[in-house]
């Protein structure tokens, strides 16, 4: 049996998707935020209220580049700042859906997938998919 304070527990548990903070593009297309000229924060705030993390965006929506530009800061001394690439599907009754392109660099090569919820764990620099990362789902883990 493997305690929690053993190190291979540490080394080989996946980190879930739970776990980390998410961006994702379904909150800023409700919030109606998903045109050009748009710029707020995203909080996330812990059960006693307390800020764990706060992200600056601004959003540029042109015909011909669609991005938005992010800016946080990793506890509270390294500045991050990036844009990450958004672009859109058709859907099929009309309008548009909305999807980012991960920024991350896996293995030398750009991930550029199409994802709807980018994730940055604690422990990491940037936001990325949850493939980049390597992310589970805390329900996979469970045996049904």
């Amino acid at each position: 049996m493997i305690g929690l304070c053993d190190k291979r527990y540490k080394l080989d548990r996946k980190i879930e998707v739970e776990e980390c903070l998410k961006l994702s593009i379904n909150s800023f297309y409700e919030a109606n935020l998903l045109r050009d000229g748009a710029d707020g924060q995203t909080l996330w705030l812990n059960l006693f209220g307390n800020e764990i993390a706060r992200v600056d965006f601004s959003i540029n929506i042109k015909p011909s580049d669609n991005f938005i530009q992010l800016k946080y800061l990793i506890k509270n001394v390294n500045k991050v700042s990036y844009t990450v690439r958004l672009i859109t599907t058709k859907c099929n009754f009309s309008g548009v859906r909305y999807w980012f392109i991960c920024p991350a660099i896996k293995n030398n090569e750009p991930c550029c997938k199409r994802s709807g919820v980018l994730y940055k764990p604690y422990n990491s620099k940037y936001f990325a998919c949850r493939f980049c990362y390597e992310l589970t789902y805390q329900s996979k883990k469970f045996n049904y």
